[in-house]
């Protein structure tokens, strides 16, 4: 529905601008002030923050001027000009992605708004009259006026038509509009009244102050924009100290980031590089329906990870086709552009802020973002190192010693703290298939060589803020913390297929491993740690060892592999 609405505008402004052109007939005194107002509102609309949908500038003046001094043919046909050479300098350097739909809308819509805007004006004053300076301002505002509400109706209905949802008018700063109708109709009778008093050199030179004056704001509200965002970012990290566990200072990042950055996804992630083959998301958030498989990043040999281990912030514009990131499925169909912040510590990169967005994301990277980016990351950085220090100081004691996962000391604690608190949580129990067998062929030595060889592959494949223990014997399980019984099957059911796929060798010989997992989910499937360890147990064996094994099932009994 979207695409049809700015098929229907790009038409229309297309037929508006062609028949217009057709009563374009200017001298070349005229032509002079016709292509000095072009220059001067493409200089000045270079100099534009492009974040949010309205700032104060002064090119509606040009506009209105135009109108003012030619009428609504010539208006129309510099209102074409004019939005197309500034969208298409602001793409040469840089400043706007190109997206040649998006920019033939908005020159078709300026163009039809300056229409329509003008001939209601002529209507106007041809059934009321007023004395000269009198008609001249309601002439200048009345056209200012409609511009601008216009202009909110097209893009009200254009995001309500993408988002599949009404774009309410509270999203708009409606001071901000009034102070630009005030400004844009009093400067525009200014020049009209200038050129008429002077000529065409006093004309040029309230251009040239106007230019000045423009830039002059441009680069205040840069700063002003910049300082505000490092403020709101300071004042979020500094919170981070008064949330308890790396989880929820993850969550909490999350939220409030999207104060900062317009992003439609976001995801947070601490890994080990060096001994970890996948990393999901500690914490993501998503407008799109994706589960946290679609979020997860090959630390081996991805594309992606090749990127962000180098340790700088990768900015891409264009996902779609920027060839040095690698993005896939439901992902890439829900962003237009991608922010990657590495989390460093001691010169290595343990984390991953991602940021993921359409247009307005694509808008607010075009500004020097990359100081906020940076406080970002070393703020996270400072949490993740918290994090590591005082998991050491924990990790002695609350280790097997064999399989170097928790032990059921730690097991236990956790579970019990998550149910107090009543916070979300899953987990799924494994068992080694027929690891009696293997003890029986080759011997217990063997037997412990499995039990780390499968520790091993959970360690890897894991998020940090997971808690992999060692349950009894042959069981391990995995506590994931927050997280839903279908994002937790997608984590524990890609473990069972690494460990089936992977090899163990034992002398000559190849020992081939594989392991049955029940998965359940507090408070879905029972009231207490006990509840949700039986249901667990009961699927692992009622669906998994029972009819077939080398699987893992969710409780109440769905078979998934």
């Amino acid at each position: 529905m979207n695409k049809r609405f700015r098929y229907f505008i790009l038409l229309l402004g297309f037929i508006v601008f062609i028949s217009s052109s057709l009563k374009f007939n200017l001298s070349f005194n005229y032509n002079f002030v016709f292509w000095s107002a072009v220059i001067s509102a493409v200089i000045m609309d270079w100099s534009l923050l492009y974040v949010g949908e309205f700032n104060v500038e002064f090119t509606e003046t040009i506009t209105v001027f135009i109108y003012l001094f030619f009428g609504v043919y010539v208006a129309v046909v510099y209102e074409f000009i004019y939005t197309l050479l500034g969208f298409l300098i602001g793409y040469i350097t840089g400043k706007r992605e190109f997206n040649l739909l998006r920019y033939l809308f908005n020159v078709s819509m300026f163009t039809i708004i300056t229409f329509i805007s003008g001939r209601f004006v002529e209507i106007l004053r041809y059934n009321i009259k007023l004395p000269y300076i009198t008609m001249l301002i309601f002439s200048a505002l009345t056209f200012d006026f409609i511009f601008l509400v216009l202009n909110i109706l097209f893009l009200t209905i254009d995001k309500s038509l993408e988002q599949n949802k009404f774009f309410s008018f509270k999203n708009y700063d409606f001071p901000i509009l009034s102070l630009n109708l005030i400004i844009s109709t009093t400067l525009s009778v200014v020049l009209y009244v200038i050129h008429g008093a002077i000529g065409l050199v006093g004309l040029i030179l309230v251009f040239g102050v106007l230019i000045i004056i423009h830039y002059a704001l441009y680069l205040y509200n840069k700063i002003n924009f910049k300082t505000s965002l490092i403020k709101r970012l300071l004042i979020t990290t500094e919170d981070l100290i008064r949330h308890g566990d790396l989880k929820e200072k993850c969550d909490y990042l999350l939220l409030h980031l999207k104060e900062i950055i317009p992003y439609e996804i976001a995801s947070l992630y601490f890994f080990d590089a060096k001994n970890e083959d996948v990393s999901y998301p500690i914490s993501y958030y998503s407008n799109c329906e994706l589960d946290i498989g679609d979020l997860s990043i090959s630390l081996k040999n991805g594309i992606t990870f090749n990127i962000i281990k180098k340790g700088d912030i990768y900015i891409s514009k264009n996902i779609k086709k920027d060839g040095k990131i690698k993005i896939t499925g439901k992902l890439l169909d829900s962003i237009d552009a991608a922010v990657f912040v590495p989390i460093k510590i001691n010169s290595e990169v343990r984390g991953l802020i991602f940021v993921g967005g359409k247009s307005n994301l694509v808008d607010f990277l075009s500004q020097d973002i990359n100081d906020i980016l940076n406080i970002l990351s070393s703020q996270m950085s400072l949490a993740l190192l918290n994090y590591d220090y005082m998991l050491s100081i924990k990790k002695e004691a609350e280790t097997d010693v064999l399989t170097g996962l928790g032990n059921r000391r730690l097991f236990d604690r956790e579970i019990q703290n998550l149910v107090k608190l009543k916070n979300r949580f899953s987990l799924v129990i494994y068992d080694i298939d027929d690891f009696k067998n293997v003890n029986d062929t080759y011997g217990h030595i063997v037997g412990d060589e499995v039990l780390k060889h499968v520790s091993g592959i959970i360690k890897r494949s894991i998020r940090k803020t997971d808690i992999p223990c060692r349950y009894g014997g042959e069981e391990l399980v995995i506590l994931f913390k927050d997280l839903s019984k279908e994002d937790a099957f997608v984590i524990s059911e890609r473990i069972r297929r690494q460990i089936e796929a992977s090899q163990l060798f034992v002398g000559n010989k190849i020992v081939r491993v594989t392991v049955s997992g029940g998965v359940a989910s507090f408070p879905d499937d029972g009231h207490n740690a006990k509840e949700i360890i039986e249901k667990a147990d009961l699927i692992l064996y009622n669906e998994c060892k029972n009819k077939g094994k080398n699987r893992v099932c969710i409780y109440p009994g769905i078979v998934q592999s």
